[in-house]
């Protein structure tokens, strides 16, 4: 942690510990309580800001549809989407992926 967020880490790792936490199914690097700390403390408004700016998921080398679409659900659920925008997110975020970024992450 201290690595990803310096002196921020300790914070961190107090949110973490405060509840029941957990790897991230597609990326052991990450871990739910981690992206939820995120979400909740650094006004996050998109997906492609979550996995751009706010982590560095998506420079990783490692990042498939499947990690993309963990952590959209994770997101709509902290910040409140509705199916309709999480979808939204997704593509908005697998486009600027693909398109800027070169990944593959498949139909």
């Amino acid at each position: 942690l201290f690595e990803r967020y310096g002196t921020h880490a300790r914070d961190f790792a107090g949110f973490m510990a405060d509840g029941v936490d957990a790897p991230l199914k597609h990326s052991s690097k990450y871990s739910r309580r981690e992206l939820i700390y995120i979400l909740m403390t650094e006004e996050v408004t998109r997906l492609d800001d979550l996995l751009l700016r706010r982590t560095l998921m998506a420079w990783l080398g490692e990042f498939t549809r499947d990690l993309l679409e963990e952590v959209a659900e994770i997101s709509a659920a902290v910040l409140g989407w509705e199916s309709a925008r999480m979808t939204a997110e997704v593509e908005r975020s697998r486009g600027i992926l693909v398109q800027r970024h070169g990944l593959n992450l498949g139909q």
